[in-house]
């Protein structure tokens, strides 16, 4: 339903687009697939805890993630870290399996 409204709205911004146009005109992302690598339940939010904190202290350092600035940290829910590029990577504890749950995506393929 999210997506719907964005959509409506980037239409209604853009009346002498059609939806073809709009799509050209995206930018190209490249995403991993979701990474869920196996942390015991009793020790996954320690773990996250270890990893945001490490990844505040870079941050806070003005050290580079993968050659890259680091331009935010949002860390509800664990850490959505995005850089001076657009890219972003998302680290956080699963709900409901002892696992952590990662995500990267990124406007460039290398």
């Amino acid at each position: 339903m999210r997506v719907a409204v964005e959509i409506c709205k980037l239409m209604d911004r853009n009346p002498d687009m059609t939806m073809s146009d709009l799509r050209k005109v995206l930018p190209v992302k490249y995403a991993t697939p979701t990474m869920s690598p196996y942390c015991a339940d009793e020790e996954k939010y320690a773990v996250l805890d270890r990893i945001v904190a490490k990844l505040c202290a870079k941050h806070n350092a003005a050290e580079p993630l993968a050659g890259r600035a680091i331009k935010q940290i949002v860390t509800v829910n664990g850490a959505r870290v995005i850089l001076d590029n657009r890219s972003l990577g998302l680290v956080r504890a699963s709900s409901n399996t002892p696992n952590l749950v990662v995500v990267c995506e990124s406007t460039e393929s290398d």
